[in-house]
């Protein structure tokens, strides 16, 4: 098997992880889209100063509040994750290496 090759069971779980992100992003893109449908809404039936200043603090805390805590805890799982990851790889790669072939006549010498 060549290097960087992936073949079988870590073929599909690359995809599956790509399929993940995708549906994160979409998740993502939907909530700041309702966000702002909302918002233009809220604009249009209450135009006052109040409303946007609200509007305003509702919208940055949630941007500079929530945001950077999700992705402080995130960096902590996504290292951790990537450690076992990497362990699990270690570990396979310790078997395959100490696995030895029993089938003697393959390589029996030529006499």
């Amino acid at each position: 098997m060549e290097l960087g090759v992936r073949t079988g069971a870590d073929a599909s779980s690359m995809s599956g992880m790509k399929d993940d992100w995708s549906a994160a992003w979409a998740f993502v893109g939907i909530m700041i889209a309702i966000k702002i449908v909302l918002g233009v809404i809220i604009f249009i039936y209450m135009p006052l100063r109040e409303t946007a200043s609200l509007y305003t603090v509702v919208h940055l805390s949630a941007v500079f509040g929530v945001i950077p805590l999700l992705a402080l805890a995130g960096g902590g799982v996504l290292f951790w994750w990537k450690v076992i990851r990497l362990r699990m790889q270690r570990r396979r790669l310790l078997e395959g290496e100490w696995q030895v072939d029993t089938d003697v006549s393959s390589h029996s010498s030529a006499t």
